[in-house]
């Protein structure tokens, strides 16, 4: 599991559905090998903010999916 950290690239290693927490409306869609730049991270509410998505992706699932970035 990978530690996510504000200002680091992650390339995603599966295809991920972003979707809005209170309707589950599918917002964005995003494809494996995309590189993610991480914005904000709020831990204790199990969320992550990443440059380019509107919606906040789950912390703990978001860990399993990535890999990353070596400059």
């Amino acid at each position: 599991m990978v530690n996510i950290e504000v200002g680091r690239s992650y390339r995603l290693t599966r295809e991920w559905e972003v979707r809005d927490e209170k309707t589950g409306t599918l917002k964005s869609y995003l494809l494996k090998g995309q590189i993610l730049k991480v914005r904000r991270v709020a831990s204790e509410e199990d969320h992550v903010w990443v440059e380019g998505v509107s919606h906040p992706l789950p912390l703990s699932a978001l860990r399993r999916g990535v890999a990353p970035v070596v400059a």
